[in-house]
């Protein structure tokens, strides 16, 4: 059985979108955003993933989210030392290492 999508493949879309949306703030974006983005910016890679596996886009989207999530879980992740991982509620969500490092402080000033 083949897979539907790949690491190599689906992995640097994913961490791409967490760059840009992030776009300097210090903000995290969840599971379902990050899900969410990539099957607005890349409707076609989802798109033939989630017919070859005969699941809907927004559940293949979210199946691609999940297993990068894991592997960051495992310590597997290339973009590992890349990206900040915190709890939201109930979800993992992701923001830029380099990103968050540059924003400016908030406080006194």
């Amino acid at each position: 059985m083949s897979t539907a999508f790949k690491q190599d493949e689906v992995f640097p879309l994913i961490f791409a979108l967490i760059v840009k949306a992030s776009n300097g703030s210090i903000r995290y974006l969840t599971q379902q955003q990050i899900a969410t983005l990539l099957r607005v910016c890349h409707p076609k890679y989802v798109s033939t993933a989630a017919e070859s596996s005969k699941l809907a886009p927004g559940r293949m989207a979210t199946n691609m989210v999940a297993w990068f999530s894991q592997k960051f879980t495992l310590g597997t992740n290339c973009y590992q030392l890349k990206l900040e991982r915190t709890k939201l509620g109930r979800t993992w969500a992701y923001r830029s290492v380099q990103l968050a490092a540059s924003a400016p402080k908030r406080g006194n000033t």
